[in-house]
């Protein structure tokens, strides 16, 4: 659902809530998403809070999202995190296709069992993908699977991040550089912060992480976010106002 678009940034850009009423996503669950920007649109895109898989006791849950964003448009894609609990089942896919110059800043946080609770990711299922094409050509693919609760590749975390902007360059990315090693000495002599790298691939910046919680992942994406968006998207930060409610 979405209530009504929000205009803090004035006429151009259109702040836009998803909402799901259930609060949460289970088993046998098939939602799909379609966006379409057209028209030389700027919108931002976000979640009032994360998004729950909760405990299937079979049927696997699934959450496909398409986004179409046209020539001369840009999409800011900044949803809050995906949380998947022990014994889960699911599938998500997100699919961006960029036409012509059309613009993207997006991310994607996961995090996996209820870490606060010492509640591990035992006995769930998970595949993900992110596919970001430009004129049908892929751009970026990028997957990965979860089978009988292993949750492999992290260093015993148990939350993943990717950031993803078009247009990059040099600048773009020691920008984004400079953001992680600020957090990182931000944290030095408390408990082990994140782990976070950033690289461009042609004009596309990626950035990936792994955290003990989601939090500090989402707090690095907002950092990232506010100092390169100048020169990616033109404008200086507005924050959504959900994200302080």
């Amino acid at each position: 659902r979405i209530q009504r678009p929000f205009y803090p940034e004035g006429d151009d850009v259109s702040h836009v809530y998803l909402l799901h009423p259930p609060a949460g996503i289970v088993g046998g669950d098939d939602i799909r998403i379609r966006i379409a920007l057209e028209e030389e649109a700027h919108a931002l895109l976000t979640s009032p809070g994360a998004t729950r898989f909760y405990r299937s006791s079979g049927e696997v849950a699934q959450l496909q999202q398409v986004v179409r964003v046209a020539d001369g448009c840009t999409l800011e894609w900044l949803p809050q995190e995906v949380l998947f609990m022990r014994g889960a089942r699911a599938q998500t896919v997100s699919t961006i296709d960029l036409e012509g110059d059309a613009r993207f800043f997006g991310w994607e946080i996961a995090g996996f069992g209820r870490p606060a609770l010492g509640e591990d990711f035992a006995e769930g299922e998970l595949t993900t993908r992110l596919d970001i094409y430009r004129d049908g050509q892929p751009l970026m693919l990028d997957c990965y699977r979860i089978g009988g609760g292993r949750v492999e590749g992290l260093d015993g975390r148990s939350a993943v991040m990717t950031l993803v902007a078009s247009g990059a360059d040099d600048e773009v990315l020691e920008r984004t550089r400079a953001v992680i090693d600020e957090a990182e000495r931000d944290v030095e002599g408390t408990s082990e912060g994140p782990m976070i790298a950033a690289t461009r691939m042609d004009d596309l910046l990626v950035v990936r992480g792994i955290a003990d919680r989601c939090e500090p992942l989402f707090a690095r994406c907002v950092e990232i976010w506010r100092a390169t968006r100048p020169q990616l998207i033109g404008r200086v930060h507005s924050v959504p106002r959900i994200w302080h409610t």
